[in-house]
């Protein structure tokens, strides 16, 4: 608010000043008593709530009124752990998820800076601005987790203090790479110095940490974490000080598991928020947002209100913002969802701003936005291949030509995002390894942009000829996997030639594929055409033997090592349990 007297508000409840919107015949949930109010006005000047009350003397003769129906008034929905940058554009996820009543997020930012250094951050300040889906935003501190593995920092020092001061950045990315705070590492710890100093939050991911590991985090700075997989995980966060997000979308869902500790009335604390970490295109159009992971949690028997708290005025007061958004009342900026019945959290019209945005699930407003064009030549250096790869860039000598067969590690698909690393026991032609069975070649471009280093990934189910991708966490170097070394240099540059996305390849044809030219790893596309479009290469990839319900989830993190056990990385095969390459890189 700003201006003498903020715009009006000060005057409005004193009967001074006219409202712009009048809402009436409604209930008002109250988050900050857990209250449903009736007989209550919501009366709005501007952008923002003025006065919630029974009165009705604010009115003027050009005040919109607004007849509530007798539907329940509730904040709008907040998510303080979005991966916004990654996929789905912000313009059209915001297109998609606020006629579900998501109003607002905490955006990380590591996947598009991943994807194109400095040039991702400030595409996403550019992308997110004036839209109604309020997007805070991440700064990256630990990317890539494993420097001397995975390349040098995404974001130079210089570029991190730069958008450090920005008002839309409110906290550190989640601390994937925690192991470099553990060993002291002084390029992150100043970088969590300068978040404390500027009174910003840092988001944890404190996956597999003990409790000593977990309070050395805390004493870096982390404020919360997301990683929680079992009620102790839960309890020993919020004992720990933590503000501990339950996640419940397309990578993980863990409310099964959690949902009874939530529906405990200790719960009802503040500390205890609702996430997805990421909802695909295709889940946004099934299933819906923020909206969905609070219906689920309801079914589960958690109760309304505090479902509804979960998301709204608690990640509001995590995120610093409770005085802006996350409650209605004075002051507050007027995003509103208007529901039928506490026990449906998805509403009928959905207002942000004091103005009507949707109804009935449709948007009621212009979101204008589209992303810029892009080519490889815009991708962060060292992700794109110095050379057009040929089928012997793949190819994988024997450790011992003479042998007849031969073991070496491998990486196993354990189903979801786990892996595991097991021995597979191959033959030896030409002096080559070659897969065989179920065993296919992963390949991933080695740092120094001149080869691709290649091991093997077993469990897959898919006997495909090649499969290449621009998507892998959180570095996103080119990725390939397959069986035939012609099929996966097709799929490479075919995928190169869209600018980044999946391609699938059989007998030196186009199978399928799924273009995503914003760094490679976001489309401009809407969420409809893009859940489509994905969708097509998963029917595919299944279609083909492909083990995981969620194929797509699957590849991206085959890379990630910020979970275990095995995982391709720009060196070679890694076991994230000993902290080493397994099967090396070749020179």
């Amino acid at each position: 608010m700003t201006g003498k007297n903020s715009g009006g508000l000060i005057d409005l409840p004193l009967g001074k000043e006219a409202a712009d919107v009048f809402i009436h015949n409604a209930r008002v949930l109250c988050v900050y008593t857990g209250r449903v109010l009736s007989g209550y006005n919501v009366v709005i000047k501007g952008k923002h709530i003025g006065y919630v009350g029974p009165s009705t003397a604010m009115t003027g003769p050009d005040t919109q009124i607004i007849d509530g129906q007798d539907q329940i008034l509730v904040p709008g929905y907040i998510d303080a752990h979005a991966h916004g940058d990654y996929i789905t554009s912000p313009p059209a996820l915001a297109r998609a998820v606020v006629p579900r009543g998501t109003t607002g997020l905490l955006s990380d930012t590591h996947d598009l800076c991943g994807a194109l250094g400095a040039r991702g951050m400030e595409l996403m300040l550019e992308l997110t601005e004036g839209l109604p889906l309020k997007f805070y935003l991440c700064l990256p501190v630990t990317n890539p987790a494993l420097p001397e593995i995975e390349g040098g920092d995404i974001l130079s020092a210089g570029e991190f203090q730069y958008y450090l001061n920005h008002p839309r950045v409110v906290s550190a990315s989640e601390l994937v790479g925690w192991k470099r705070v553990i060993d002291g590492d002084p390029v992150v710890l100043i970088k969590l110095a300068a978040i404390r100093a500027a009174g910003k939050r840092v988001e944890g991911h404190a996956a597999g940490c003990s409790l000593e590991k977990l309070s050395a985090l805390i004493n870096a700075g982390v404020t919360s974490c997301h990683e929680s997989i079992s009620p102790r995980d839960v309890e020993q966060r919020l004992t720990a000080g933590l503000y501990t997000m339950v996640r419940h979308g397309s990578i993980r869902q863990e409310l099964p598991a959690l949902a009874g500790l939530l529906a405990e009335d200790w719960a009802e604390r503040g500390r205890l928020l609702l996430t997805p970490d990421w909802m695909s295109p295709g889940d946004i159009m099934e299933n819906g947002y923020m909206d969905f992971i609070i219906k689920e949690a309801i079914g589960r028997g958690v109760p309304p209100v505090r479902a509804i708290r979960m998301a709204a005025i608690n990640p509001a007061t995590y995120l610093g913002l409770d005085n802006l958004v996350g409650g209605i009342a004075p002051g507050r900026l007027a995003d509103i969802n208007f529901l039928e019945s506490l026990e449906n959290p998805v509403p009928v019209r959905v207002m942000v701003e004091g103005k009507m945005a949707a109804e009935n699930g449709k948007l009621l407003t212009d979101i204008p936005g589209r992303c810029p064009a892009f080519t490889t030549a815009d991708w962060r250096p060292g992700r794109v291949p110095a050379f057009r790869p040929r089928a012997e860039h793949f190819r994988v000598p024997a450790p011992e030509p003479g042998a007849a067969r031969q073991t070496v590690p491998a990486m196993r698909f354990a189903g979801g995002t786990l892996t595991r690393l097991e021995e597979v026991t191959l033959p030896v032609q030409d002096g080559l390894l070659v897969p065989e069975g179920d065993v296919l070649k992963i390949s991933m471009l080695h740092l120094d942009g001149r080869k691709f280093v290649t091991a093997f990934l077993t469990g897959f189910g898919a006997r495909i000829g090649g499969l290449a991708l621009s998507v892998a966490h959180d570095h996103h170097m080119p990725m390939v996997l397959g069986c035939r070394d012609e099929d996966m240099a097709v799929a490479v540059n075919r995928m190169l030639e869209l600018g980044g996305g999946l391609v699938a390849v059989q007998d030196g044809r186009v199978t399928a594929e799924c273009a995503l030219p914003v760094g490679g790893i976001m489309s401009p596309r809407e969420v409809p055409e893009l859940a489509g479009e994905l969708a097509a290469v998963e029917d595919y990839l299944r279609a083909a033997g492909c083990r995981s319900d969620r194929p797509f989830v699957t590849l991206a993190f085959l890379s990630f090592v910020g979970i275990p056990y095995a995982r391709i990385t720009p060196r070679g095969l890694y076991d994230v349990r000993q902290g080493k390459i397994v099967f090396p890189a070749r020179d």
